[in-house]
């Protein structure tokens, strides 16, 4: 279990002071404590990680501010593939050693989603998550007044990152696709990309990049899309209904609370 302070909470200076003080610090120690932990408790449990160094982002992004850089391209630099694909490697062998499966949220790059297949060599059980603005935008693809509106962490990247991510659909490295939701007012996309509040929307976005699609692709978008449903039993507390036939195309619906 874990809180994850929101930006209005990092902001808060007592707050802030707050969770430094009660933080243990999520490093190799305490990942490989809390999945031997799971494996104890319940085969059914599943450890969600959101794989980024935090002490290579603290140098990078120190870096980005020195040189003077702004946009997009400053986050990208700020937040690089390095920081996640090393912490998806040692995720990957401590799940290995710990016989635990883990959920690698927020995947969005060629080097992490080789980082993935080169865990699962290992016989590990490890599920890679894409969103809609992984699959669909990149860090160029924008204009400086509405830049900052791709502010998520971690960033979209380039053209060949979500290549390699429809890639990983097509051949069953990617087994899961979220929505990340998000969606804050327009007012806190501010033009300075460092102040600029995080997140963007992620349910109205799905449907639309998937209808591009035909065929049996459109069934296996479908199938990823509510894997979710299984592997969190969402399905015995909420009313869902996500299919997809090569004829007909999508049905999405949600009818609340049980």
């Amino acid at each position: 279990m874990g809180y994850k302070p929101s930006e209005s909470d990092l902001k808060d200076e007592y707050i802030s002071q707050r969770l430094q003080e009660i933080s243990p610090g999520i490093d190799g120690g305490v990942i490989y404590d809390i999945l031997k932990k799971i494996v104890e408790i319940s085969p059914l449990l599943l450890a969600l990680v959101h794989a980024e160094a935090d002490d290579i982002i603290k140098r990078t992004t120190q870096s980005c501010m020195d040189r003077g850089l702004l946009g997009l391209s400053a986050w990208d630099v700020a937040r690089p593939d390095s920081a996640k694909e090393m912490v998806i490697m040692k995720v990957g062998y401590l799940t290995w050693r710990t016989n635990a499966p883990v959920y690698i949220v927020h995947v969005r790059s060629s080097l992490g989603l080789e980082a993935v297949r080169n865990g699962r060599t290992l016989g590990t059980t490890i599920i890679a998550e894409p969103y809609p603005h992984y699959l669909s935008l990149t860090h160029v693809d924008t204009n400086e007044d509405l830049e900052t509106f791709e502010r998520v962490a971690t960033p979209v990247r380039r053209k060949r990152d979500v290549e390699v991510l429809w890639e990983g659909i097509r051949d069953g490295t990617i087994s899961s696709i979220g929505t990340d939701h998000s969606a804050k007012p327009r007012s806190a996309k501010t033009k300075d990309i460092r102040s600029s509040i995080l997140g963007m929307p992620g349910l109205e976005t799905t449907l639309p990049i998937y209808e591009i699609f035909k065929g049996e692709e459109i069934v296996r978008l479908a199938s990823l899309s509510s894997k979710f449903l299984q592997l969190f039993d969402v399905s015995r507390r909420e009313e869902w209904n996500f299919m997809a036939t090569q004829e007909e195309g999508f049905t999405w619906t949600f009818r609340g609370w049980r």
